[in-house]
């Protein structure tokens, strides 16, 4: 493994677990070549259908030579918290609505500085390349400006690259119009110190497909769905990251846009590529992808070659 660049998948909201972990291994025939790398997709998170199967992923990887480790960023997958309300029989939707959450403490910063952590001792200290997934490119983003060492290659999937504000910022934009991810919340940030979904409720679940997975059969977005953790960590989504033309822009980019999102639009990707291009001075390489935000479930084949070849 020396000298290879460590692929690190990192698990953010909206993003798939080791999906991208098997599309690598199961599409790349270049076993000369071998590999690591790592996914930021935070597992767990309701903005992440498909959240982590890793029973599908690892023999999958390393039968093609593709050596690949998936972390879950801070307060998802398994360090995610769920309020009390939550699991209450009888359930309360007012108390689901007002209990403050455990992961409100989560800051951009913290999972930064976790996330920084888990690229260096993976990857013992060599660059990796980095795929991140819907609300994981914001912790993404800043790891890159403050460890640029740790990157081989960037890559976003359908992911926020906030470089001029906040992705509360860019909600305000024209291009977010078309967004469907806060019409889902089912409590006041603000109250409740985190971005709540009740995942339960039948009445929902043909919207929570409708945003996250419209081209994937009902099954597996269902079970996409149950996968999902209630709250996802509110300020990341406020927080604004610093980047630089010397530390972030000096890292190759790779975007895969998926054109039939409706978590975060075709007209919202695109405009995050043109941002990174300011700072980077160079072209980013943008895949198009006819997908939902789910391409790892949709479009396995096509997302796994759209990775591959990026880098």
């Amino acid at each position: 493994m020396t000298g290879a660049p460590l692929h690190l998948r990192t698990r953010g909201a909206h993003s798939p677990g080791d999906r991208l972990a098997q599309m690598l291994a199961e599409q790349t025939g270049d076993v000369g070549r071998p590999f690591r790398w790592e996914n930021v997709t935070q597992r767990g998170d309701l903005d992440q259908p498909g959240g982590g199967d890793r029973r599908r992923q690892g023999p999958a990887v390393l039968a093609r030579g593709v050596p690949s480790v998936a972390v879950d960023l801070s307060g998802h997958g398994l360090s995610s918290r769920s309020p009390q309300a939550r699991w209450a029989r009888p359930f309360s939707a007012g108390q689901f609505a007002t209990e403050p959450s455990p992961v409100s403490g989560i800051t951009t910063a913290s999972a930064v500085a976790t996330l920084i952590e888990q690229i260096r001792l993976i990857g013992n200290g060599e660059p990796c390349v980095v795929v991140a997934h819907s609300m994981a490119g914001v912790v993404a983003t800043q790891a890159a400006e403050l460890a640029p060492e740790l990157f081989a290659h960037l890559v976003h999937v359908s992911a926020y690259a906030p470089i001029t504000g906040s992705v509360i910022d860019y909600a305000a934009l024209p291009e977010a119009a078309d967004a469907g991810v806060t019409d889902l919340l089912t409590a006041d940030p603000d109250v409740v110190g985190a971005l709540r979904y009740d995942t339960g409720d039948p009445s929902r679940r043909s919207a929570f497909r409708e945003v996250f997975s419209a081209d994937v059969d009902i099954e597996t977005a269902d079970a996409a769905i149950g996968l999902l953790s209630s709250d996802a960590p509110l300020l990341p989504s406020l927080d604004r990251v610093t980047v630089t033309a010397s530390r972030y822009g000096s890292i190759p980019h790779t975007y895969v846009v998926c054109t039939q999102d409706r978590a975060i639009p075709e007209a919202l990707q695109r405009r995050f590529v043109r941002d990174i291009d300011e700072v980077c001075g160079a072209g980013t390489n943008v895949v198009t992808l006819e997908t939902s935000h789910s391409p790892f479930l949709s479009q396995p084949a096509a997302l796994a070659d759209a990775i591959l070849t990026s880098w």
